[in-house]
């Protein structure tokens, strides 16, 4: 049986080789697919991270936010103490990526995440499927280089997870 922390890296880890497959396979698959298990990947990384430094958390999906603030605040966890503060640009998209979360999404008055579809607050009645939606996170090719520093952040964030 294996502790919460290896619990979680072990499906964030997972998740992510989903999200890669999904990347990978361009127009095979819509963007939300791989977005939405980036999305995952990246929560269950967070709490991986959280549950190895003894923080306690429940299963909100607020784990990014409550981990970037620690950063943004100095309060450097023993396992992050090691991966140092993320680039502010990741930390931008870390936060673009917890946002693809539909109950992140809906906390924040927007519709736009990368699994339900929605209604927009503004027009009642007309409905969005994520499947038919550009992301605003993937459209160029510098947030595309940001979202390979962000893979690579969490996939060097998992290794310290014991």
């Amino acid at each position: 049986m294996a502790s919460r922390a290896r619990a979680y890296r072990e499906q964030a880890e997972s998740d992510l080789a989903v999200f890669n497959l999904l990347w990978r396979a361009g127009s095979v698959a819509e963007e939300c697919h791989a977005l939405h298990y980036l999305q995952m990947a990246s929560e269950k990384a967070a709490k991986a991270v959280l549950a190895t430094a003894g923080v306690r958390f429940g299963n909100q999906h607020h784990s990014l936010s409550f981990l970037l603030g620690m950063w943004k605040h100095q309060r450097m966890l023993p396992v992050t103490r090691h991966l140092g503060s993320p680039p502010l640009q990741v930390r931008a998209m870390l936060k673009a990526v917890e946002a693809l979360c539909p109950q992140i999404a809906n906390s924040r008055g927007v519709g736009l995440n990368a699994e339900y579809p929605w209604e927009d607050p503004a027009a009642p009645g007309a409905w969005y499927s994520p499947c038919k939606q550009r992301f605003r996170i993937v459209l160029d090719a510098n947030a595309r280089l940001t979202l390979l520093e962000l893979i690579r952040f969490l996939e060097t964030a998992l290794r310290r997870v014991r």
